[in-house]
C-alpha cells in the first residue's frame, strides 16, 4: 500500500484479491521444516552444518505473513502448477517498481534487500535472511513474486566484515566452509577475501571461563597461516601465525588439511618452527623454571635431526639452534664457585661433554661438565648432541698444555684410551710426536 499514488488503486486491489485468495491456505501453513536426510553420504554434523537447526515455532506475525503470501501463488486452486506460477508472474510484474515486500529474522524487507538460506550460510549472521520454515510454506512468492536473491560469498564476505565471532562461530564456520565449497566451488579470490575478513574473540581461558566480547582479545584469521602437524606434540610453545591447538582440537586437523583449505593453511613447516623456538625463552635464558620444557624441545629438534638423510640437510638445521645460548642443561657432579647461581642448570654447547665420556685421565685438572643424563634418557641422539656443538673428547690444546703436568706412567691407560677417541689432525700427531712421551 506504499506504492505511488497512481498505482493506489492497483495495490489496493492487490491486496483485497490477496485477502480474498487467503481463506483457502490457512489449513496448509507448515509448522516447521522436515528432517533433512544426510547429505553427501556423510555424518550427521555434515547435516546440521549444511541445514543448522531452526526449530523455533512460528510467531504469530509469521503464520499471518506466510498466508498473506500464500495468497499471492494459487497454485493449488488451479488445474496446473504452471497456471499458478503465471499467475504469480503477473503479480510480480504488477509491482516491479516496489519489490515486494518478505519477513526476514530481521522484520519486513524488501524481497531484493533480503537473502535465502544457502547451504547452512544463514548461521553467520547474513542480515535480513528468510527463514527456511518460511520460505518451505511460500516458495513461489519469494522466487517468483518477490524474486529473493539466495545468500552468496560476496554476502558472507560483507556480514564478516561488520561482525566478530566468537570462538565457537569460528569453530562452526571452519567446518562448514570445506563442505560449502564442495557443493559451490567458489572462486579463490573470494575465498581469499573471505579468509582477509574474518575476525574472530580469542578468549581468555586463565581467567577462568570464557571472558566477555568486551575483554576477549580480537584476532585476524587472516594471520594465520599454520596449524602444527600431527606428530607434534601439543605442549610446544606455537609461533602467532600457528592455530593454538585448543582451537585445533575443536575444528579437527582432517578439517584443516581439505583441499578447500590450501590457500587458508600449511603445515607448519619444522625449519620455521625451529627459528621461532630458537629464539625462545626455554632456550635462550637457561631459567630452571624453563627446564621440563627445555628437554621437551631438545627430544622434538634431535628426532627431526635423526630424521634428515643428507649431511646437507643436518648441516643447515643445526645452523638454525641456538648454539651460543646455554640452552643444555648439565648434570653438576662437584662444585665450582666460578659458576654463577643462575648458570648452573644449563650452559653453552660446545662448554659440555657428552654424557657417556670417560674423563677419568683428567680428573683433577679442572671441572667437567657433562651433559644431563635425562637427554639420552628422554631420547636426545648423541649425533645431535655432537652435531651442536657437544665434545666427546678434550681438546687437544688442553691437552698439550697439561701433558707435562700428570704422571702418565703410573697408569697411561686413559691417555691411550683418550687418544684412540680423540680427531687427531696430521698437525697434532706430529706435536704429539715431537713430546717426551
Amino acid at each position: 500500500k506504499d506504492s505511488a499514488d497512481d498505482k493506489s488503486s492497483i495495490s489496493s486491489s492487490l491486496y483485497s484479491f490477496a485477502t480474498f485468495m487467503a481463506r483457502g491456505v490457512t489449513s496448509t501453513v507448515k509448522e516447521a521444516v522436515k528432517a533433512v536426510p544426510e547429505l553427501l553420504g556423510e555424518d550427521s554434523e555434515t547435516t546440521e552444518l549444511l541445514n543448522p537447526i531452526d526449530d523455533r515455532p512460528l510467531s504469530i506475525a509469521e503464520r499471518d505473513a506466510i498466508i498473506l503470501m500464500k495468497a499471492y501463488c494459487p497454485r493449488q486452486s488451479t488445474p496446473d502448477a504452471l497456471v499458478g506460477q503465471c499467475l504469480a508472474k503477473g503479480f510480480g510484474r504488477c509491482m516491479a517498481s516496489s519489490s515486494p515486500p518478505v519477513l526476514t529474522v530481521d522484520g519486513v524487507a524488501r524481497g531484493i534487500d533480503s537473502r535465502l538460506t544457502n547451504n547452512g550460510m544463514e548461521a553467520f549472521g547474513i542480515p535480513h535472511a528468510v527463514r527456511r520454515i518460511m520460505l518451505e510454506n511460500a516458495r513461489e512468492y519469494h522466487t517468483v513474486i518477490a524474486n529473493c536473491p539466495t545468500m552468496s560469498i560476496d554476502d558472507l564476505i560483507k556480514a564478516m566484515k561488520e561482525n566478530i565471532l566468537s570462538e565457537e562461530m569460528l569453530v562452526r564456520l571452519l567446518k562448514w566452509y570445506p563442505k560449502y565449497a564442495r557443493l559451490n566451488n567458489p572462486r579463490r579470490d573470494k575465498s581469499l577475501r573471505l579468509k582477509e575478513v574474518i575476525r574472530y574473540h580469542k578468549e581468555n581461558y586463565s581467567k577462568g571461563g570464557q571472558s566477555s566480547d568486551a575483554e576477549a582479545e580480537v584476532h585476524q584469521l587472516d594471520s594465520i597461516f599454520y596449524f602444527a602437524p600431527q606428530r607434534m606434540s601439543k605442549k610446544l610453545p606455537l609461533p602467532e601465525t600457528v592455530f593454538p591447538q585448543s582451537l585445533v582440537g575443536s575444528i579437527g586437523l582432517r578439517t584443516l588439511e581439505d583441499r578447500h583449505f590450501t590457500d587458508w593453511f600449511q603445515p607448519l613447516p619444522f625449519d620455521i618452527w625451529t627459528g621461532f623456538i630458537s629464539e625462545h625463552t626455554c632456550m635462550r635464558n637457561g631459567n630452571e623454571k624453563d627446564d621440563a620444557m627445555r628437554i621437551l624441545v631438545l627430544v622434538t629438534l634431535s628426532k627431526h635431526f635423526d630424521s634428515l638423510e643428507s649431511a646437507t640437510a643436518k648441516r643447515r638445521f643445526v645452523e638454525l639452534l641456538p648454539l651460543s645460548s646455554p640452552c643444555l642443561p648439565f648434570d653438576i657432579t662437584t662444585s665450582d664457585v666460578n659458576l654463577s647461581a643462575s648458570n648452573t642448570k644449563t650452559a653453552v654447547p660446545n662448554e659440555l661433554y657428552l654424557p657417556d665420556t670417560d674423563l677419568s685421565a683428567f680428573s683433577g685438572l679442572q671441572t667437567f661438565y657433562k651433559a644431563s643424563k635425562r637427554l639420552k634418557k628422554e631420547g636426545v641422539s648423541d649425533a645431535f648432541l655432537l652435531a651442536m656443538g657437544v665434545r666427546k673428547t678434550i681438546k687437544i690444546e688442553f691437552l698439550f698444555l697439561h701433558l707435562d703436568t700428570l704422571n702418565w706412567n703410573e697408569n697411561p691407560k686413559p691417555l691411550i684410551k683418550y687418544l684412540i677417541d680423540a680427531d687427531l689432525s696430521q698437525q697434532d700427531l706430529l706435536k704429539l710426536r715431537s713430546t717426551r712421551y
